[in-house]
């Protein structure tokens, strides 16, 4: 299956988010962010998948035998429409299995402007076409953003903020004891 084409930054410029003939920028809450839940169910649809796919392995064998079995019997008209539901079957299937695809690839389109969109413009412009390039670029761009604009790694503090200037007479104290002890001499 061809891989969908990830809008150009030009024409993500021209063409709205909503469709509605006015040029403004998408919304970064319109995108969907995926949670840990989405990541386990798009997990669990993978493993459904290797075991249907083991599934369909087993039961082309044993479709074979069969097959095998109808010729030797001579009944290659059953065979025929045998096969024919079998391949409307896969058609189906992979048609359902491409909507999906293409809904992903979208929500995931929409969830990357939106986080690029959220980046200064002199990083925007760098940015790559094609999804997985861009997927792949992302995070150094937060990265490079986070170094340049000085701001602190997610976690971490800046450091105290200082309260203010020792008062004066403060300082005359510690001063008086220096030079009490010896340190200082005057």
């Amino acid at each position: 299956m061809p891989e969908p084409k990830a809008p150009t930054s030009e024409e993500t410029e021209k063409t709205p988010a909503d469709g509605s003939g006015k040029d403004t920028p998408p919304k970064p809450e319109d995108a969907k962010t995926f949670t840990q839940a989405d990541l386990d169910r798009i997990a669990g649809e993978a493993r459904k998948s290797e075991r249907e796919k083991a599934r369909k392995e087993k039961d082309d064998e044993d479709k074979k035998r069969a097959e095998k079995e109808l010729e030797a019997q001579g009944k290659l008209k059953e065979l025929a429409d045998t096969r024919e539901r079998e391949r409307d079957a896969v058609i189906l299937e992979r048609d359902d299995y491409k909507g999906k695809y293409e809904a992903l690839a979208e929500t995931v389109n929409k969830s990357v402007d939106a986080e690029i969109e959220a980046l200064p413009e002199w990083i925007r412009r760098l940015a790559p076409a094609g999804l997985d390039a861009r997927l792949g670029w992302l995070p150094e761009a937060k990265k490079s953003v986070q170094e340049q604009t000085g701001e602190p790694k997610p976690g971490n503090s800046r450091g105290p903020k200082p309260a203010g200037e020792t008062p004066q007479d403060v300082i005359n104290a510690i001063k008086e004891r220096k030079y009490a002890s010896g340190q200082y001499s005057r």
